[in-house]
């Protein structure tokens, strides 16, 4: 559409032989500035219609490219623009063209994104205003390490576990974002511990990959390690210790099958003839037992065995004329009544045995008999 038109005025009476008079009009329009600028974002590096800025980018860093136009004409026709967030800059290129750069330093961590608002109005009157709003995010940079919350775990399990139970699990934070901040665990340069413990690489549950027996392995201690996806990689250290608590599944055992001592009669009342050992492997919480005497009730009320210590007494004398050796045994009951045995020989060194008097050590007796003897007929008579 023209700003202005020209058109020719003809005037003529009605005379036929009149001369007809002409004049130019000239007719311009007036704009009412009824345009308000147009913005567009020409270029810039985008994603998913935002603009992208990496994290620790320096000052200057160019974003986008920006045209501004106005239909309108003269004063109605000229445009200013501004940017709402002083982090960012709007330098004019050219009449109509400016770029964004960045005023600041950027850390992902403590703000993502933002949201900038470009306002530009034109000089009319009144002024027309556009505003354009962009998203411009913040890259991640690899630039936190993980961190493991707390940095030493402590965990138990029973003996004879389950293969497979999980016993603890292990986290660590990254502020990254990403695979940056996308973890993997695992232990760290430690064959013998990877034999009896797995790691969830993504998850950080560490499970048993055999049964434990406390008895042979109370406790473990190990490093798992939580590395980062990003470049360059990035990890944290953590310590473990798993303790393997104790089940009641020993039972006592004495050190000696066979137990011997030696004793004289007439000894005091309570005299000390000896001891008998048990031990349980279990932990102090289970490896309580006592210790008793069975056997023949004439040998057994002879003697007293302390419950605790297994210290074996007399209980008052010994009878060396009859008894020359007594034979009873010691039992280890376990506070679950689980019994083991070992057998008690006590020897008497007074014991006075019989003695031959026919025929006397060292003689050589000789008996003569005839052929006609009667079956079970008395030889000779041997005499004690």
């Amino acid at each position: 559409m023209s700003s202005s038109y020209t058109l020719t005025i003809t005037a003529q009476d009605k005379n036929p032989n009149s001369v007809p008079g002409r004049a130019k009009l000239f007719v311009e329009v007036l704009d009412l500035n009824d345009n308000s600028p147009n913005i567009k974002l020409n270029m810039g590096p985008q994603l998913d219609g935002h603009l992208k800025v990496s994290e620790y980018a320096p000052n200057g860093t160019f974003l986008a490219h920006i045209t501004v136009s106005d239909s309108d004409s003269g004063q109605a026709g000229k445009i200013q623009c501004f940017l709402s967030d002083p982090r960012f800059v709007l330098t004019k290129m050219y009449e109509t063209d400016y770029k964004i750069v960045t005023n600041a330093v950027f850390d992902r961590e403590a703000g993502e994104s933002y949201i900038v608002g470009i306002t530009c109005a034109d000089q009319g009157e009144p002024p027309q205003t556009s505003v354009r709003r962009l998203t411009i995010d913040v890259l991640d940079e690899n630039d936190h390490p993980p961190v493991f919350q707390p940095s030493r775990y402590k965990a138990s399990l029973p003996e004879n576990n389950e293969v497979g139970i999980v016993i603890i699990s292990l986290t660590a934070l990254d502020r990254d974002h990403g695979d940056n901040a996308k973890l993997s665990y695992f232990i760290y340069d430690d064959p013998a511990m990877e034999e009896n413990f797995a790691v969830d690489a993504a998850s950080g549950d560490i499970s048993a990959k055999r049964s434990f027996d406390r008895e042979e392995t109370p406790d473990f201690n190990f490093t798992v390690i939580a590395t980062d996806h990003g470049e360059p990689k990035r990890q944290a250290i953590a310590s473990v210790y798993i303790t393997v608590d104790d089940l009641n599944d020993q039972q006592p055992t004495f050190t000696q099958d066979v137990y011997e001592f030696v004793v004289t009669e007439n000894v005091d009342t309570n005299y000390h003839i000896g001891k008998v050992t048990a031990i349980d492997n279990d932990s102090n919480k289970f490896n309580g037992f006592t210790y008793s005497l069975e056997g023949p009730q004439e040998e057994v009320r002879k003697f007293r065995i302390d419950d605790l210590t297994g210290d074996i007494v007399c209980k008052g004398d010994l009878d060396s004329e009859h008894v020359a050796v007594y034979y009873f045994t010691a039992v280890a009951t376990s506070f679950d009544g689980e019994r083991q045995f070992a057998s008690v020989i006590i020897h008497d060194l007074n014991y006075n045995g019989p003695e031959f008097q026919f025929p006397s050590i060292g003689s050589r007796p000789s008996v003569s008999i005839v052929n006609t003897v009667i079956i079970a007929s008395t030889i000779i008579m041997v005499l004690l």
